[in-house]
């Protein structure tokens, strides 16, 4: 019997594009484009689940679908692609997989994770290394019966000095035992490169949160790293330490703090403008150089680059004419 393959039938669907995303990373180390995608779609709902605290007594968030499930969402795949993605990504370690009658449940592992490092809350969703080795050895098993690819060739990561000083004093102030997690390191890593952060703004914001928090139920939960630097919420925390605490810095300090701001909220402007761009004149199409949000158009997502485009403007603005004024202020004395 000939293996069935799906006819083309140009035109069947036009006018009802349905977008999808992926990490081309995880695809190229992979070697496999369908298996990104299927990661992408789990990684999107559990993120969902953790976003609204859907987690288990172990602080887990598990995504529970059926293969149709997943093809209701992806239905350019057929039942044995998806099937095949599945055991690949269970093979590689990946996914962390509960095996159910009706219909299995799926989380990412540590390095998983890895491969989308701005994450907020990293903490709750780590596998168990067993559940997660015996995953691999049964997706293995399944895969060899279908095609036989080469593990992903895990590189040895690099931990800064910056992120192993940051998160060791967080261990000694919490009295935890974090460890250098690849997401904890990128998050630390991120806030120097793109927002300009030092190690210092970091254990001051460590110290002020511990204060803030100690006693309270919610300090074990808030005083994980992914919490304590995830980049959205980081300046709010610094800004926090500046008003309630004796904290202080040099005007020189403060003069270079407020550049480095405005450098940053530069650069994000001109990234939006550039997605703006490639989105309203149709350049590239099929083939954008960014993600695509699946949830909206090009019309909206470029709306949406507009608005943060005008924010990072405002907020260049606004550390600009700070950077002025003090300098100013200075010279006056």
């Amino acid at each position: 019997m000939s293996k069935q393959t799906k006819k083309p039938t140009p035109g069947a669907h036009a006018g009802t594009a349905r977008f999808h995303t992926f990490n081309a990373v995880l695809a190229i180390d992979l070697n496999d484009t369908t298996a990104a995608i299927v990661f992408h779609h789990i990684y999107m709902n559990v993120e969902r689940l953790v976003e609204n605290n859907m987690v288990d007594a172990d602080g887990m968030a598990w995504f529970t679908v059926s293969k149709l499930g997943i093809i209701r969402f992806l239905p350019e795949f057929t039942k044995s692609q998806i099937e095949t993605a599945i055991n690949k990504l269970t093979a590689n370690g990946l996914l962390a997989k509960k095996v159910s009658n009706r219909k299995n449940s799926y989380t990412l592992t540590d390095l998983g994770w890895s491969y989308y490092p701005m994450l907020q809350e990293e903490g709750k969703i780590k596998a168990p290394k067993a559940e997660v080795k015996a995953d691999a050895e049964e997706a293995k098993s399944a895969e060899k019966e279908s095609n036989t690819t080469k593990p992903i060739d895990k590189k040895a990561f690099i931990v800064s000095d910056t992120a192993k000083t940051v998160i060791d004093y967080v261990n000694q102030k919490a009295g935890k035992h974090f460890d250098y997690a690849p997401s904890y390191c990128k998050n630390i890593d991120y806030l120097v490169a793109a927002g300009g952060y030092t190690k210092d703004q970091m254990i001051a914001v460590v110290d002020h949160r511990y204060e803030e928090l100690s006693g309270t139920k919610e300090c074990n939960e808030l005083m994980n790293p992914s919490k304590l630097f995830y980049i959205k919420t980081f300046e709010k925390f610094l800004d926090d330490v500046k008003k309630d605490s004796e904290i202080t810095m040099t005007p020189k300090q403060l003069v270079q703090d407020a550049k480095e701001k405005q450098k940053y909220h530069l650069r994000e402007a001109k990234k939006c403008q550039v997605e703006r761009l490639v989105l309203e004149t149709g350049a590239c199409d099929g083939n954008l150089p960014f993600d695509l949000i699946t949830t909206m158009t090009p019309e909206e997502m470029a709306k949406d680059r507009r608005k943060k485009e005008v924010y990072h403007l405002r907020q260049a603005d606004k550390f600009a004419n700070m950077a002025k004024l003090m300098k100013n202020s200075q010279s006056v004395k």
